[in-house]
């Protein structure tokens, strides 16, 4: 659901992100390299001004529900804003991986693990993401992100039951 979005390319690279249209984004990215530098005028919130990238994680829901290939769409738009020098790169990783761990989207269609990976693997820092993963009770999420180098906190260790291995 592209509705409310009212620059068109942003609104077309969103409706191919809904799409899992890797192709099209591709194309769109390649002619309109801003797309993975500008923030969009839209939202509230905690979601208000995004960056394209955020909207990998359906985070808040708009359609309730991601592409198989969101991993790949996540990618593409990594390698696109990487490839362009975005300055505010760690800032786009790290705000979607907080979306990402904290939405009921990603983990009901069996895809947070794949985002969580596939961010991590491009910069992303697990430690922001824990506190936002924890806020929302997503725990295979927490997990994830410890698994992937998080710091075991106080609060991380009494919500996934390891005081025990607290230092």
């Amino acid at each position: 659901m592209t509705e409310g979005i009212a620059d068109p390319l942003f609104r077309e690279a969103v409706g191919a992100i809904d799409a899992g249209d890797v192709a099209g984004l591709e194309r769109l990215l390649a002619v309109h390299p801003r797309l993975v530098r500008d923030r969009l005028e839209y939202g509230w919130g905690y979601f208000r001004n995004p960056y394209l990238l955020w909207f990998v994680a359906e985070n808040p829901v708009r359609n309730g529900k991601l592409p198989a290939n969101i991993a790949e769409v996540t990618r593409t738009i990594l390698h696109a804003a990487e490839s362009e020098g975005a300055e505010t790169y760690q800032e786009q990783i790290d705000y979607a991986l907080a979306l990402v761990c904290s939405g009921r989207v990603p983990r009901e269609s069996g895809l947070q693990r794949q985002l969580i990976d596939v961010l991590v693997d491009s910069g992303a820092r697990p430690d922001g993401a824990l506190l936002p993963a924890l806020a929302h009770r997503e725990i295979a999420a927490v997990e994830r992100l410890l698994e992937r180098g998080a710091a075991l906190t106080l609060p991380t260790a009494v919500c996934t039951r390891r005081m025990a291995d607290i230092a």
